[in-house]
C-alpha cells in the first residue's frame, strides 16, 4: 500500500478514467479476507480519497464498466462517498444501454451493499430490462451469481417492481439446478423480503435445496427456511427435510440461527417436538449471546405455538428479561408483553417491572401499532401488575398520545382493541396511590378515555367486522360509558344484523353488554328468542350465566328460554366457575323465576359443594339469591310444577301468535345460513321445545 500511495501522489493529476477505476477496483478486490471492520478502514484512508478526488474530475469521460467498477470497489469496502455515489447513478441512468449485464448485477449489488437506493437507477435497470433482449440473453447464459445478487440486492433494498421481479423469478426458475447453497438461500430471502410469492418458484427452489441439503452451511439452510415462513408458503419437503434438518444442526448454531428457526416454525404453524427441543436446548446454551430481537422472537415463537419444552427455558428467559429489556425497542417490548401474556403469566413484579419501564420509556417515539400492543399485552396482563408509579405514567402518557388527531393514524379495525385496553388498565390506575406523599406526572387527574375515541368508534361501528364489533360493545359496557340514545339504538341494530353469524360467545357478550348499557330492544330481544335455542347447541358455561344475566338486566322474561338455560346449567354444574355460578343463580332470583325443583338443588348443591370458592361479594349476592328463590317456592301453590310453569307462562292469544313468529323468525335463520337444513333442524329440534 506504501508503494500505491507513493504512485498515486506522483501520478495523480494523469489519471485517466480508466487507471481511477482500476485502482479502486485493485483496492476493493485486497479486502477478500478482511474483517468488516478493516474493509470499512479503507474507506478513509488518504489514497482512497485521493482516488475519489479523482473520479469526480474524470467522471463525465467514464464508461459503464468504470462506474461499474468504481461502484463495486466502494461496496466492497463498505464506503458511501456521499454526493459521489448519486452522480455516478445519474452518469449511470444516461449511458443505461450501454451497460452490459454483468456489469448492472455488480452495480445492483454494490448499492445494496452500501444500502443505498438510487431509485431513478434501478427504475431505467428495470425498464431496460423489459425491453432488451440482449440482457435477457446475457441473463440466462450468465453465472447464476449475477440473478442471484440481482434478487438479493432487490430485496436488501426493498426494491420492489413488479415487472423486474416475474424477469428474474423467471429466468431463476430455468438455473436453478446450477445454483450453488448459498445463491439458492439468498434468492429465496431476497423473494420474500419483498413478499413475491410464486408457487412454482419456490416448489423448484425448495426441490434444489433438498437435493443439495448435506452442502448447505447452518446459516444459508435457516435463511432458507425463515424466507419460506417469511411468506408463509410451507412445501411439503420444506417439513419433512429441511426443518428437521435444520433441528439436527441447531448443536452448532447461532443465536439467530436459533431465533429465526423458531420464528419461522411459529408462522407456519409446525412444531415437530425434536426440532422445538432442539431449538430450546440451544438457546438454553447461548442465551446470554441472544440480542434483544432474537431474545423477543425466541419468545413470541414459542407462545405462538404454545409450546412447552422439557427444560426450564421460560424460567431462563424470565432469569435474563430485567437485562434484555434494556436494550429493547418498542417492537421487541411489545413482542415480549404479548408473548408473556400469552404463556406464562406468572411473572414476578421486578420482571414485570422492567418492562413495564422500559415500555413507558419508548412510547412517545414508539410506531401506533406497536404502542396499541404494548397496551393490549398491559391489560391482559393487568391481573399479574401490581400498581405503581410506572404503569401509571405509562398510561397517562398513552391516555395524551392517543387522544385528538393522532387517532386519525390508526386502522379503524385496532380501535376496539386499544379501547379494551384503556378500559382494563383504567382499572388498574384509578386506585394508585403512590407510596410517598409526592406527587407524580398525573396525579390528580380525572381518568377518561382519550379524547375522540368513543365518538369516532361510535360514528365508524358500522364498519367493523363483528369481531371488533362485540369487542367494541363489550367493552363500553364493562366501562359503563354512557352512550346517547340515538348510539344505542345503532347499537342494537347491528347487534339484530350481525346476531344470526355470531359464535355463541360472541352473542352472549353482545346481549350482555346491551343490558349493562340500559337499553332495552322489543325487535333486538324479539330475534334473539329464535337465534339463541339453537347457539346454545355450541355454549360453554360463561355464555348461558352471560346470558341469563342480560335476561335478569332487561328484566326480560321468557319462560321458555329461561327454562332451557338452567336445564342446560343443571346437567352441567360442575363445569361452572364460581364466578358464573353465582351470577346463574342471581339472574334466576331477580327474574323471579324459578326453575323446576331438580335443576334449583341441580345448581344449589354445586354452590354449597365448594363454598371455598367464592369471594365474599359473591357470598353476599348468594344469600339474597337463596333468600329470594326461598321466599318464591314458599307462596307457590303445591302442583304439578311443570303444569304450573305452562299456566303462568302461555295464553291461547300468545300461542296462536308465536305460531307465526316462528315460521317467520325460522325463515330468517335459514336465510342467514343459505342452508335448508338449518330451517329442518329449527323444526326437529327446537321446534315444539321452544315454543
Amino acid at each position: 500500500m506504501a508503494e500505491a500511495r507513493e504512485v498515486v501522489d506522483r501520478e495523480i493529476n494523469n489519471f485517466s478514467p480508466a487507471n481511477c477505476s482500476t485502482s479502486l477496483k485493485i483496492i476493493g478486490q485486497l479486502t477478500r479476507g478482511m474483517s468488516h471492520r478493516e474493509s470499512r478502514a479503507l474507506g478513509s484512508d488518504p489514497l482512497v480519497l485521493r482516488l475519489q478526488e479523482a473520479v469526480v474530475l474524470q467522471l463525465d469521460r467514464m464508461k459503464p464498466q468504470q462506474l461499474a467498477d468504481v461502484v463495486w470497489a466502494f461496496g466492497r469496502m463498505g464506503h458511501n462517498p456521499g454526493p459521489l455515489l448519486d452522480l455516478i447513478a445519474k452518469k449511470s441512468v444516461e449511458q443505461i444501454a450501454d451497460f452490459r449485464m454483468a456489469d448492472i448485477s455488480k452495480v445492483m449489488w454494490a448499492h445494496a451493499k452500501l444500502n443505498y437506493l438510487p431509485r431513478d437507477l434501478f427504475d431505467a435497470i428495470s425498464a431496460t430490462l423489459a425491453e432488451n433482449a440482449e440482457w435477457k440473453t446475457a441473463l440466462s447464459s450468465g453465472t447464476p451469481i449475477a440473478l442471484s445478487n440481482m434478487v438479493w440486492a432487490c430485496g436488501k433494498l426493498k426494491y420492489s417492481n413488479v415487472g423486474l421481479l416475474d424477469c428474474l423469478a423467471t429466468l431463476c426458475l430455468a438455473k436453478f439446478d446450477e445454483f450453488t447453497p448459498q445463491s439458492i438461500s439468498n434468492t429465496v430471502w431476497g423473494f420474500a423480503v419483498l413478499k413475491y410469492c410464486s408457487g412454482e418458484l419456490l416448489d423448484t427452489a425448495a426441490a434444489t435445496a433438498e437435493a443439495q441439503v448435506d452442502a448447505f452451511s447452518t446459516a444459508n439452510l435457516v435463511n432458507l427456511i425463515w424466507s419460506y415462513g417469511s411468506l408463509g408458503y410451507a412445501p411439503p419437503c420444506l417439513t419433512s427435510t429441511l426443518i428437521p434438518e435444520a433441528g439436527l444442526r441447531m448443536k452448532r448454531g447461532n443465536p439467530q440461527d436459533v431465533s429465526n428457526l423458531a420464528v419461522t416454525c411459529a408462522r407456519l404453524g409446525v412444531a415437530p417436538p425434536e426440532v422445538m427441543d432442539a431449538v430450546a436446548n440451544r438457546a438454553m446454551d447461548t442465551l446470554a449471546a441472544f440480542k434483544a430481537e432474537e431474545y423477543a422472537g425466541l419468545i413470541w415463537a414459542f407462545a405462538t405455538l404454545r409450546y412447552n419444552p422439557p427444560c426450564p427455558l421460560f424460567a431462563e428467559l424470565r432469569a435474563k428479561l430485567a437485562e434484555k429489556a434494556r436494550r429493547c425497542t418498542g417492537r421487541e417490548v411489545s413482542t415480549m408483553l404479548w408473548a408473556f401474556s400469552r404463556i406464562d403469566k406468572k411473572l414476578r413484579p421486578e420482571e414485570l417491572g422492567c418492562l413495564v419501564v422500559r415500555a413507558g420509556e419508548l412510547l412517545p417515539t414508539m410506531n401506533n401499532g406497536d404502542a396499541a400492543g404494548v397496551l393490549g399485552a398491559l391489560a391482559r396482563l393487568s391481573p399479574d401488575i401490581p400498581p405503581s408509579q410506572s404503569i401509571a405514567a405509562l398510561v397517562d402518557t398513552a391516555w395524551s398520545r392517543f387522544s385528538g388527531e393522532a387517532l386519525d393514524a390508526v386502522p379503524d379495525a385496532e380501535l376496539p382493541a386499544l379501547l379494551w385496553a384503556f378500559c382494563r388498565l383504567h382499572r388498574k390506575v384509578k386506585h394508585f396511590e403512590p407510596a410517598d406523599k409526592g406527587k407524580w406526572a398525573g396525579q390528580g387527574k380525572r381518568r377518561r378515555l382519550p379524547g375522540g375515541l368513543v365518538a369516532r368508534l361510535l360514528g365508524r361501528m358500522g364498519t367493523l367486522n363483528r369481531e371488533s364489533f362485540v369487542l367494541l360493545l363489550f367493552t363500553l359496557a364493562s366501562y359503563r360509558q354512557p352512550l346517547p340514545t340515538a348510539a344505542l339504538s345503532g347499537i342494537t341494530a347491528i347487534v339484530s344484523q350481525h346476531m344470526g353469524r355470531m359464535s355463541s360467545r360472541e352473542l352472549s357478550q353482545s346481549m350482555w353488554a346491551v343490558a349493562k348499557l340500559g337499553h332495552m330492544d322489543a325487535d333486538m330481544m324479539d330475534l334473539a328468542t329464535t337465534v339463541l335455542p339453537f347457539k346454545l347447541k355450541y355454549a360453554v358455561p360463561q355464555d348461558v350465566s352471560m346470558t341469563m344475566c342480560a335476561f335478569a338486566e332487561l328484566d326480560y322474561k321468557n319462560f321458555a328460554l329461561c327454562e332451557g338455560y338452567t336445564d342446560w346449567a343443571a346437567t352441567r354444574a360442575q363445569a361452572f366457575s364460581a364466578t358464573d355460578l353465582c351470577n346463574l343463580v342471581w339472574a334466576c332470583a331477580e327474574l323471579t323465576f324459578h326453575p323446576g325443583l331438580a335443576q334449583l338443588n341441580a345448581l344449589l348443591a354445586e354452590v354449597d359443594r365448594r363454598p371455598g370458592d367464592f369471594t365474599a361479594e359473591n357470598r353476599s349476592t348468594l344469600k339474597w339469591a337463596k333468600r329470594r328463590l326461598k321466599s318464591v317456592y314458599a307462596s307457590k301453590p303445591q302442583l304439578d310444577p311443570e303444569y304450573e310453569r305452562r299456566r303462568r307462562s302461555y295464553s291461547v292469544e300468545y300461542e296462536s301468535k308465536a305460531t307465526l313468529a316462528r315460521q317467520r323468525r325460522i325463515s330468517t335463520i335459514a336465510e342467514w345460513y343459505a342452508d335448508e337444513s338449518v330451517y329442518d333442524y329449527f323444526e326437529e329440534e327446537w321446534g315444539d321445545v321452544w315454543w
